[in-house]
């Protein structure tokens, strides 16, 4: 799985899950095409989160896990070392 090395604070804990959106849709074999038809995104967007050169907005990673029949949940958990 490639490394993706994003260096802002407030996203950083994204890189593992876009990583793991990414590596879910590669499993099914889907055409990038057929992805983002699916996910109503353009191919050109999932080869930048592919190449860790951005970061989607929350719905495009809904619909890009969708199309793959998985959805994303949210849940709070509660930090050992407060910041």
């Amino acid at each position: 799985m490639p490394k993706c090395d994003h260096h802002r604070p407030t996203k950083i804990r994204l890189s593992p899950l876009l990583l793991e959106i990414v590596s879910l849709v590669e499993a099914k074999g889907l055409s990038k095409r057929e992805l983002s038809r699916r996910a109503g995104i353009d191919e050109a967007a999932f080869y930048r989160i592919k190449a860790c050169r951005g970061f989607p907005r929350m719905d495009t990673v809904e619909n890009m896990l969708a199309a793959v029949g998985y959805q994303l949940k949210v849940e709070p958990v509660e930090r050992k070392h407060a910041v």
